[in-house]
């Protein structure tokens, strides 16, 4: 499984938001099911938006949910 992913960060960085964008992204991909190989690009964008931060502890997961769909 190959994914590209253009995350936007907002307009700009907070403490989290390159690790939601990133590591916990590629670590909740798979999801309950077992891929032998994944392999995660991700870019991170500054726009002119809010920032991004975790939302209730589910950093991440509402993209992945969305994207997988």
């Amino acid at each position: 499984m190959r994914v590209r992913v253009l995350a936007n960060m907002g307009a700009f960085l907070s403490t989290v938001s390159a690790f939601i964008a990133t590591s916990n992204f590629a670590r909740c991909l798979s999801s309950v099911y077992r891929i032998p190989r994944i392999v995660v690009d991700v870019g991170c964008v500054l726009t002119n938006t809010l920032p991004t931060g975790p939302y209730r502890g589910a950093a991440g997961r509402r993209r992945i949910t969305r994207s997988s769909g």
